[in-house]
């Protein structure tokens, strides 16, 4: 997965920023996650998730350099 596939799933499927986040999470954790610049110590991407209620600042980054599952804190 990457940032761009994470943004859509969140926003296909969730009303609210908190949904997104978690789910974005969960999700990028059980497929994998890559960064566009694809190198392990450099994969990381960061996105602004907001609602009219809440705001998030979610990071990820890859858990291994395979980019078989994630790391993740909103």
């Amino acid at each position: 997965m990457s940032i761009n596939e994470l943004s859509r799933i969140g926003l296909e499927r969730c009303k609210t920023a908190r949904c997104a986040v978690e789910t974005m999470g969960e999700v990028a954790t059980q497929f994998g996650f890559y960064g566009e610049n694809s190198g392990f110590e450099t994969g990381a991407e960061s996105l602004k998730v907001i609602d009219h209620n809440e705001a998030f600042e979610f990071e990820i980054l890859a858990s291994d350099y395979k980019g078989r599952s994630a790391i993740w804190v909103a």
